[in-house]
């Protein structure tokens, strides 16, 4: 069962927001990590920007350096060839606009995408980093949370309704979809309480029912149907 934040130096004053697309990235995640703060990846449209990133020569190689680090060697290096512009583009094309992916592939790039944002904001320090968690309490989002985990995610932040579905994602994706590359590290679950006069609110209880197990293991049969 993963745990909730329980290290005095990872109860923050300051938390970045990362729920919106282009709230939070890489930079600023660990900008906050290295003065003592909770830096929070911002998972929303993150295959997008890593796209982008790419399409414009990825100046300085930063994602390249990432996504060759990535366990996911061979989908690393596939999105690599398919999206790199070596001279790179002034008008990098919107995701929308290229070929349609695959449900696999649109899951792969996800995970690699999440992977990448978060190794690269765990660079050169020993803060936390945490990814946010939309605010449903569905499954959609594993591959993305996969993705963060291989990095080493410190914690997901989850609003209350849906944070034994985090909860039960994490445990799945740690029993049943390990990687061979690399130990799982287990992120804690924060629990965001939008009702409370504080910004967020560090739970060590998840009072609520988590969704069916049935359900969930669909999900991540879907999510690993192709690794």
């Amino acid at each position: 069962m993963p745990q909730t934040l329980e290290s005095p130096q990872l109860f923050p004053s300051v938390v970045c927001d990362g729920r919106r697309a282009r709230g939070s990235n890489w930079r600023l995640a660990r900008t906050l990590a290295r003065s003592g703060q909770l830096g929070v990846v911002s998972l929303a449209a993150v295959d997008e920007r890593l796209v982008q990133q790419l399409q414009q020569g990825d100046i300085g190689g930063t994602i390249r350096w990432a996504l060759e680090r990535c366990p996911l060697s061979e989908i690393a290096r596939e999105i690599i060839d398919r999206y790199f512009v070596p001279c790179g583009s002034d008008s990098p094309l919107p995701l929308a606009t290229l070929p349609p992916l695959s449900d696999a592939e649109q899951s792969a790039l996800q995970m690699v995408s999440a992977f990448t944002e978060v190794f690269l904001a765990k660079q050169g320090h020993r803060g936390a980093i945490g990814v946010a968690w939309p605010d449903e309490d569905t499954l959609d989002e594993l591959g993305l949370l996969y993705g963060a985990m291989l990095a080493g995610v410190d914690c997901v932040l989850a609003p209350r309704n849906a944070a034994p579905c985090v909860s039960l994602a994490i445990e799945l994706i740690a029993s049943d979809a390990p990687s061979p590359d690399a130990p799982w590290t287990l992120p804690s679950v924060v629990v965001i309480d939008s009702s409370s006069a504080e910004a967020v609110t560090l739970s060590r209880s998840l009072p609520l029912q988590p969704p069916s197990r049935v359900a969930a293991l669909s999900s991540l049969t879907n999510l690993t149907c192709f690794l």
